[in-house]
């Protein structure tokens, strides 16, 4: 596995930080395989760190470090790229994807990318991810489960204005430039309470050497209905979590 000790350390000291500013907690925590290659899928807010907090709560609370597939962008960049690399982050090449689940590795995936975190507000909690079939075909090509998890209470992190030059910019020129407000009006994050959740796993029914495109969108349609069901659990919930498989997440 790629990474430093040093460089975890300090990424993790900063989980851990983010985790006590929000008060995280992780509901269906005992639904992440103990071994083998997953496939672990979120959604993507602006902040985008509620998926790596809960990337963190896995090597915190089960022994499985999450390797996340980072945006091209950001592991291109200077001293950020590597960075990313040290910690845990790999491309998403589909190869390099297949080889690290077949190791074994718990993969963390946002299929939505960087789109899905410039939405507005005024589509929180939506994802689209009828273009994004990659993480149901590796999966299916790893005989890998796919683990959803989503954080209804990201989008709630910033409010992000609705405009038409920030979707036009991205599909150009790659670039995002979102025009948002945090905590007072500021880019600070705002203090709100952050329950994940995490489904049950989805396993494939097909022979890896034997998938089909028809697979793959049956597969992926699976996926997506779970991610739904999901959500709307977690927008029922709110800010308050109960039951014995909540775990606190610091």
């Amino acid at each position: 596995m790629p990474g430093s000790d040093e460089a975890i350390q300090k990424w993790d000291r900063w989980m851990r930080y983010l985790a006590h500013y929000h008060q995280c907690e992780l509901v269906g925590g005992e639904n992440v395989p103990k071994t083998g290659g997953v496939v672990f899928a979120g959604t993507h807010s602006l902040a985008s760190y509620d998926l790596f907090i809960v990337s963190h709560a896995s090597s915190l609370l089960y022994g499985r470090r999450v390797l996340i597939v980072g945006d091209d962008l950001l592991l291109k960049l200077p001293r950020v790229g590597p960075f990313l690399r040290e910690i845990g982050f790999i491309s998403g090449k589909r190869e390099v994807v297949l080889e690290r689940l077949a190791d074994g590795e718990m993969i963390g995936i946002a299929p939505g990318g960087m789109m899905e975190s410039l939405r507005s507000s005024r589509h929180k909690y939506e994802f689209d991810w009828s273009r994004r079939k990659g993480f149901a075909w590796v999966a299916l090509k790893a005989g890998a489960p796919v683990l959803p998890a989503v954080c209804p209470q990201a989008d709630h992190i910033y409010t992000v204005v609705d405009n038409p030059l920030t979707p036009w910019l991205y599909k150009q020129f790659k670039v995002p430039l979102p025009f948002f407000a945090g905590r007072n009006f500021t880019p600070l994050p705002r203090p709100v309470k952050l329950i994940h959740l995490v489904g049950k796993p989805l396993y494939p029914d097909v022979a890896p050497d034997q998938v089909t495109d028809a697979d793959v969108d049956r597969f992926h349609a699976k996926i997506i209905d779970a991610v739904r069901a999901l959500m709307e659990e977690g927008r029922k919930m709110g800010d308050r979590a109960v039951g014995p498989d909540v775990r606190q997440i610091a």
